[in-house]
């Protein structure tokens, strides 16, 4: 009976343990079936649910989320099902529009058959907008660098092919984007004045390529 006890006070520690960490984490967690019924949700999980208490039993997913958004939960929950394997996606939430890496995991019982799925959702949001936030940065300064009125040349100062031409250097040359880049500065260039040179790049903060502006 000690030994019991023993035992038995060893798995509640462990349990709390595990429910503390659980309900102190910033991330979104619950547990459903294989038929996408809620199980459990942790505190923050619950809070953007809109849920009080412990609530959320016999309620499932699509209830609370759109038909899209439940198609896409139910192909990953089924997923882990048959193959016992968990799978990470990222999630773009309609119902706060923020930004998540969904972590869906097997739980397994005594027999080791999948029984439930955890699904761990970490806020990505601030990451995703300054993803957008950079390639929208990019597509602005590829849109000022193919429309300026003067030829400009991007390349590789070790290889000293071309990487880019924007639309005035294409026209001026008389080749297409894709026939300039199989092209090397020296093919416009006679080797004895091609700028593509470390002398010529003293002066420039560029050092991972080379960058020609023609009148």
């Amino acid at each position: 009976m000690t030994n019991f006890r023993r035992t038995a006070t060893a798995l509640q520690e462990s349990e709390d343990k595990y429910r503390s960490l659980v309900e102190s984490t910033e991330d979104s967690i619950c547990l459903v079936d294989e038929h996408c019924w809620y199980l459990f949700m942790n505190n923050k999980y619950r809070a953007r649910m809109g849920f009080l208490g412990n609530d959320c039993a016999g309620r499932t997913y699509g209830e609370f989320h759109s038909a899209e958004e439940t198609k896409d939960f139910i192909k990953e929950v089924d997923g882990v099902f048959k193959t016992g394997e968990a799978v990470q996606r990222e999630h773009s939430s309609q119902r706060d529009g923020k930004y998540f890496l969904r972590t869906f995991s097997p739980v397994t019982g005594q027999e080791g058959k999948t029984i439930a799925v955890s699904v761990v959702s970490k806020d990505i949001t601030k990451m995703k907008q300054m993803e957008i936030e950079i390639k929208q940065s990019e597509q602005r300064l590829r849109s000022i660098f193919d429309n300026a009125p003067k030829g400009m040349l991007l390349a590789d100062i070790e290889k000293k092919t071309i990487n880019y031409g924007n639309r005035t250097i294409c026209a001026m040359l008389g080749y297409t984007l894709e026939e300039l880049k199989e092209l090397r500065i020296t093919d416009i260039y006679p080797k004895d004045i091609c700028p593509l040179s470390r002398d010529s790049l003293r002066d420039s903060p560029v050092e991972a390529g080379w960058s020609k502006i023609f009148p």
